[in-house]
């Protein structure tokens, strides 16, 4: 079973669908026996760094508990800044603290907000997209990155 956080920021039932649709069973919970019972979470997530961290409230812990004991989890837009250590949406927060730095705006002179089919490039060991190739299409709307994950083109 997979447990989609249900913290009220964004596209939860759009997830949902998504597993129910393939066949895998999902819960939509933030309580800490649906987090520690699933096979994996997703934080997904459509807000500001901040807001979605303070939404998650105690879910937060139960959440980085699993996550650091070698749950996999899987952060989907705001879902994933939240996994950093610090956003800068809107002032500076304090994230999950499961991946090192910041995630900071997107420097001026880029297109903001950022929209669009980008081609990223897939490590070889990211289980999550075993099967796909060296890179695939995805699409992007967010205004903030973490540095090390933007080159230029």
């Amino acid at each position: 079973m997979i447990a989609v956080i249900d913290y009220k920021v964004g596209n939860v039932e759009s997830v949902c669908k998504a597993f129910r649709h393939i066949g895998c069973p999902v819960v939509l919970s933030r309580s800490k026996q649906h987090i520690l019972a699933a096979d994996g979470l997703v934080l997904p997530g459509v807000a500001a760094f901040g807001y979605a961290m303070d939404a998650l409230g105690n879910a937060a812990g139960y959440i980085k508990d699993a996550a650091l004991a070698g749950k996999p989890l899987l952060g989907i837009c705001v879902g994933y800044q939240i996994l950093f250590e610090q956003g800068m949406a809107f002032g500076t927060h304090t994230g999950l603290g499961l991946v090192k730095g910041q995630v900071i705006p997107i420097p001026e002179g880029r297109t903001i907000l950022h929209m669009g089919w980008n081609q990223v490039e897939i490590p070889s060991d990211m289980e999550i997209f075993r099967g796909l190739g060296p890179a695939r299409y995805f699409y992007f709307a967010h205004s903030y990155y973490h540095p090390s994950r933007m080159t230029r083109p």
